[in-house]
């Protein structure tokens, strides 16, 4: 039932080409990058006419107030791969929740896919004026000591902790912890006693989480025949059934995921499906059992059962203390005529 998902985000071909014609020529200063169409390509580029220290302060003219970005910055310092390169990421605090993700999460595959020898350093800013030549000067003095530049998984987390989204007090919304969720979807989840089963999605345009449907499922299968086959959700499903003479209706959350989804959807669901288990617990839905699947013929009654009740080993103890044999009188050895 468990998988994972990453952004999955690719480089584009062309962007792949000219930083390969960047490194082995002598005229590109910067690349400027952007996920577009759920690629990173290439939206911008700059060429030397100085030392890279002056030109530095061209960058400032590419760094927008809502628009993220990555920028492969030209040194002039080489090493055996040829010139080194900075690579650059610019999130502002201004810019949509799911760009941020989105960058926050391609941040270490898109080095990788260019070449982690290329970059001998990394700068990191959320307004314009965390990307300036001093600042630069300033972190690479750092390295090696208590302060030093953070690691990748540390620039994800610290990225990722940042991403709240300010949504305003209105009526309309009821708040989780990244994004909020509709009335309708609380409303739902309330009643989730009535009608035993509530779907979400999130809205990647709002950034909310809302109602996809809520209905009363006889069986596992009539759940799963309902599962989207092209975009994420998540299901809550009050399961009745007998487990050893007794009626139980333990609270399931499954988390599906279509591999044929888009990838931002994906990196929206993976993020928020905690923030909808604990909106649901607000409202006193408290889940017994989380899994997550690909398609439909995944959940299904059996699996489901196993999942809930695992069965039971038995252990064999024996009731009475075995003596060691004595010397020379243990088991008999199987021997082999010659």
């Amino acid at each position: 039932f468990i998988m994972s998902h990453g952004s999955g985000i690719p480089i584009a071909k062309n962007l792949d080409t000219s930083f390969g014609e960047a490194r082995e020529g002598k005229t590109v200063r910067w690349i400027k990058v952007q996920i577009k169409d759920d690629e990173l390509v290439q939206t911008g580029s700059g060429n030397i006419s100085s030392t890279a220290e002056s030109d530095f302060a061209s960058l400032q003219s590419q760094l927008e107030s809502k628009s993220p970005c990555y920028i492969l910055y030209r040194l002039d310092t080489t090493n055996e791969h040829g010139s080194q390169w900075l690579l650059i990421s610019f999130v502002p605090d201004g810019s949509p929740v799911k760009q941020r993700m989105l960058y926050a999460s391609s941040h270490a595959e898109f080095k990788r896919q260019l070449g982690l020898t290329y970059f001998s350093d990394e700068l990191h800013g959320s307004e314009p004026s965390d990307i300036t030549w001093e600042l630069y000067v300033q972190h690479d003095r750092k390295k090696g000591v208590s302060d030093a530049p953070l690691t990748q998984s540390e620039v994800s987390k610290a990225a990722t902790s940042t991403m709240e989204v300010d949504m305003g007090h209105t009526r309309e919304y009821v708040h989780s912890v990244l994004f909020p969720m509709s009335v309708d979807a609380v409303n739902a989840l309330k009643n989730l006693s009535n009608n035993n089963v509530v779907q979400l999605k999130v809205d990647v345009t709002k950034e909310t989480i809302e109602l996809g449907a809520a209905f009363s499922a006889g069986s596992v299968q009539a759940v799963a025949d309902k599962l989207p086959t092209n975009e994420p959700c998540f299901v809550f499903f009050e399961y009745e059934h007998e487990h050893e003479g007794n009626t139980v209706r333990p609270i399931i959350f499954i988390y599906s995921c279509p591999e044929n989804s888009k990838i931002k959807e994906k990196m929206l669901h993976s993020t928020v499906k905690s923030a909808a288990i604990e909106a649901a617990s607000a409202q006193g839905v408290t889940v017994e059992k989380k899994i997550e699947v690909t398609e439909s013929g995944e959940l299904n009654e059996n699996d489901l059962l196993t999942e809930i009740h695992p069965p039971t080993r038995e252990v064999n103890v024996k009731s009475t203390f075995d003596r060691p044999s004595r010397p020379g009188r243990g088991r008999a050895r199987v021997t082999r005529k010659r």
